[in-house]
């Protein structure tokens, strides 16, 4: 999904990281990727 909204061709060179535990971001008003893979252990607490 991360490439099909990047405008990206599919590839396994974009998994998710090895692990999972991992997320991107997309911002549906402007329908860009905010950002590729990063852990969820780094989200700040809240």
């Amino acid at each position: 999904m991360l490439l099909s909204l990047s405008g990206r061709a599919i590839s396994r060179a974009a998994d998710q990281p090895a692990g999972g535990g991992n997320y991107f971001a997309y911002d549906v008003g402007t329908r860009r990727v905010v950002h590729g893979w990063r852990p969820i252990d780094s989200l700040a607490p809240r």
